[in-house]
């Protein structure tokens, strides 16, 4: 049960970045990679990019773990 309230909370997360972005990760990490964000080495949006990514990483590695478990 511990799994699902985790991977809830990494859902919010993500939800709460795509709100701020606009994006999806996968979008934001293509922009960010081309270099199309506005001040990507800002502490900030930095800061953004790789709790985004953990939360997405957490998101991956949590549905694993449920699937295993069933």
């Amino acid at each position: 049960m511990n799994e699902m309230l985790q991977l809830k909370k990494a859902r919010e997360r993500q939800r709460i970045f795509e709100a701020k972005y606009g994006v999806s990760f996968a979008a934001f990490k293509t922009a960010w990679d081309a270099g199309e964000i506005a001040d990507r080495h800002s502490y900030a949006v930095e800061l953004d990019y790789w709790e985004w990514e953990a939360a997405m990483t957490d998101e991956s590695r949590l549905l694993e773990m449920t699937t295993q478990l069933l």
